[in-house]
Formats: structure tokens, C-alpha cells, sequence
């Protein structure tokens, strides 16, 4: 029922693809060239894919104030998600989901950073005669950031369940218990 859920809110770009196969035509009409990729990668460095925030730091659009105190608490709090939800991995008695929704978020990382990743997918995709059909699919990186964000709530909800189930265990202090406890939903 979760998956069902994600997807219908998803549904904004599942159904134009669902659209498109029904027509018969699998791929959009225009020319896809590695120009247009560059471009639409230009912020998709692994701290920002990390982040979820490639295409939100656009250094063409918005122009930051670096030396803000504002910024630099911005830039630390972006952290915060991703920390978080890794720490799951930590967690001894829930490791086999921590380790598969770990493995989602850094396989959706490495595709969220389309031409800044490691590995030129893209040509690897187009290269491939039956995959070739498909590559129009990952012209964008930044719409594929929402296999990160699947895996992140998915990977806190693990670590704030154990991590609360820890606190409760605390004894003798409800206060202490109320104060971390509610620091951390406040994080």
C-alpha cells in the first residue's frame, strides 16, 4: 500500500509516460542531444544529489549570500536528511531494509548526477540497441531524484522508530526523555 501511495502521488510524470505507450510512441519528438544534458546536469555534483538539491541551487537563477550567517545554517541543515537517513545502516536488527533502501538511494544518487557521475550512463544507454528505446528517460536527472527521496523516508522512518524505541528505554528521567525525544522530531 506504501508503493501504491508513492505512486499515485507520483502520478504527475508516471501518467504522460503511461500516455505515451499507449500511443505507440515511446519517445518524446524532439532531438535529445549530450548538449542539452550538460545542461540540465550543471548542478548535479554528489553533494547536491546527495542533498536532493541539484536543481534547486541553479548558480544561474539564484545567487546566494554566502557570507550570511542564514547560508551557512542552510548549508549545514541540508545535511541533516541524508545523515539521518544513512544512520539507519547503524541499526543491527533492521540492517537487511536499511541495506536495500541504502542500495536504492545511492543507485538513484549516481543517476540524479547524469553527466557529473562517475560513470557516462548515458552513452552506456544509448549504446545498447534494446535499451536504446529507454534513454529519453533519463534526459532529466533531476526527475529521478525522487528514488532518493523514496529511499530517505524509508531509511528515517527505520532510525526514528529504533532510535525513539531506544529513548523510551531510558530510565528514570522523563524530562530528559521528552527533551531528546523532542529535539529529534524537531530536527
Amino acid at each position: 500500500s506504501i508503493i501504491f501511495f508513492y505512486s499515485l502521488v507520483n502520478m504527475y510524470w508516471i501518467y504522460p509516460y503511461y500516455l505515451a505507450s499507449k500511443t505507440g510512441a515511446l519517445a518524446p519528438n524532439y532531438e535529445f542531444t549530450q548538449e542539452n544534458l550538460d545542461l540540465l546536469s550543471r548542478e548535479s555534483n554528489l553533494l547536491n544529489s546527495i542533498r536532493v538539491m541539484a536543481y534547486w541551487i541553479n548558480s544561474d537563477v539564484v545567487k546566494p549570500y554566502e557570507h550570511s550567517l542564514f547560508f551557512q545554517v542552510w548549508m549545514y541543515a541540508s545535511f541533516v536528511v541524508p545523515v539521518v537517513a544513512f544512520s539507519s545502516l547503524v541499526i543491527k536488527k533492521s540492517i537487511k531494509y536499511s541495506i536495500i533502501f541504502s542500495g536504492i538511494a545511492l543507485f538513484a544518487i549516481f543517476l540524479a548526477m547524469g553527466t557529473q557521475a562517475p560513470f557516462n550512463y548515458y552513452n552506456a544507454l544509448v549504446a545498447v540497441p534494446g535499451l536504446s528505446k529507454f534513454a529519453w528517460l533519463f534526459r532529466d536527472p533531476d526527475k529521478l531524484t525522487f528514488f532518493i527521496a523514496f529511499a530517505y523516508s524509508f531509511l528515517i522512518g527505520i532510525f526514528s522508530y529504533k532510535f525513539l524505541s531506544f529513548i523510551r528505554k531510558i530510565r528514570n528521567n522523563d524530562k530528559k526523555k521528552l527533551t531528546i525525544a523532542g529535539t529529534f522530531l524537531f530536527l
